[in-house]
């Protein structure tokens, strides 16, 4: 378990930088511009990296996991101090934004989807991506409140740079990993037919395609909520303080929901978790539609608790349901449609908060988070039908 440990330790500082970045990256873009819409859609720039999945999948698979990781870390650190050196230079900090994605594109894959199952063994994984998850939630989770301490204390250049300092331990940590993860595909070539395996692999599994639909409508919803949240109270005359204060509350509820995502409704199928977290998330968005503070923050928190049991539960799913030499490729044209989703719920509801009235600005996100539930709902009426037939 060494190996886990210090995995666990690195992504504890890489997840703490990645909540200070969500936090303290709008609120110098909305500094910068002064519009919601542009500090929202700026960050969103993060997730073009998904893009290129089929070329990460292909580097996850093909090279040592272990120092893909590293790099990816490295990467970020690098970008995240170039963004501190241009936070009055809206298009050169949405540049760097975007290219520091790709390292956070690596390091959530190789994480969760391939180093962790390479170190546990099966009957200890499900317990183990609870604490891995629960833990990183966790320092994401007090990531506000540093950030709005520090931001008032420091300023934003200086507390950019610290997230880009953040990235490096997290790096010198992962490489004190003493088990090298090799590609469980050295001889792969880069070539179309490599570089389509996982979608090749995802489109003959139904379960696969339905997760995919799911959580991608659920992310166009409420994808972007973390970034959205930050926004509109920074926007309503909230400070930096109280604002990480409540969003600290929020992380622990998602921290919470990642607890709990194995423990409640264990009697039922994965499918059927799912489902019920899904839901949970849909309630949650429903009552952000009443403007009032307190609701709109209970809701948030509604919705944290959620998406942390609800991706917990589907993380599970993936890797009962994908081979590990096609980890890599499949987790990424997965994520290529379920993580690219939220930079463009971000462009949505700017796009809604810019030419409507704010009744209507939440339009998006009940809608997509619906779809998304009745789509999954309509997967596991099917599951449901194939189990009882096939126990008669």
């Amino acid at each position: 378990m060494r190996d886990f440990w210090l995995l666990t330790a690195s992504g504890v500082l890489a997840k703490l930088a990645d909540g200070l970045m969500l936090f303290l990256v709008p609120l110098a873009m909305l500094h910068a511009s002064g519009s919601v819409a542009v500090a929202v859609a700026s960050f969103a720039a993060r997730g073009a990296a998904y893009a290129v999945a089929p070329m990460i999948g292909f580097v996850i698979d093909r090279y040592d996991r272990k120092y893909t990781y590293v790099v990816s870390q490295g990467l970020q650190a690098g970008c995240l101090a170039l963004v501190a050196l241009n936070l009055d230079n809206v298009l050169v900090a949405v540049i760097l934004l975007a290219v520091s994605g790709l390292g956070g594109v690596v390091s959530n894959i190789s994480s969760f989807y391939v180093l962790i199952p390479d170190m546990v063994a099966p009957e200890r994984l499900s317990k183990a991506l609870s604490r891995y998850g629960a833990l990183t939630e966790a320092a994401k989770m007090t990531a506000p409140l540093i950030a709005g301490v520090l931001t008032a204390w420091v300023g934003g250049f200086r507390a950019v740079a610290a997230v880009a300092g953040l990235y490096v331990i997290s790096c010198a940590v992962a490489m004190a990993l003493e088990r090298i993860s090799d590609g469980m595909a050295p001889n792969l070539k880069l070539n179309r037919h490599s570089l389509g395996e996982g979608f090749r692999h995802l489109r003959k599994s139904q379960g696969l395609i339905a997760l995919v639909a799911a959580m991608a409508f659920s992310n166009l919803g409420v994808g972007a909520m973390d970034t959205i949240y930050v926004t509109q109270m920074a926007h309503g005359g909230l400070d930096s303080t109280r604002i990480g204060i409540l969003a600290t509350v929020a992380g622990l509820c998602g921290v919470a929901g990642i607890w709990f995502a194995d423990r409640l409704g264990r009697r039922h199928t994965i499918v059927r978790r799912i489902l019920g977290w899904q839901v949970i998330v849909l309630i949650g968005a429903i009552g952000l539609t009443m403007p009032h503070p307190v609701i709109a923050t209970g809701c948030f928190c509604l919705i944290s608790f959620g998406l942390g049991g609800s991706n917990m539960n589907s993380i599970r799913y993936r890797q009962d349901s994908i081979p590990r030499e096609v980890a890599g490729r499949v987790n990424a044209a997965m994520r290529m449609f379920i993580a690219g989703s939220v930079p463009i719920s971000g462009l949505l509801f700017g796009a809604f908060s810019a030419s409507t009235s704010q009744e209507w600005h939440w339009i998006p996100v009940v809608s997509f988070t619906a779809i998304g539930v009745v789509v999954w709902w309509r997967f596991s009426r099917l599951a449901s039908k194939r189990e009882v037939f096939a126990a008669v």
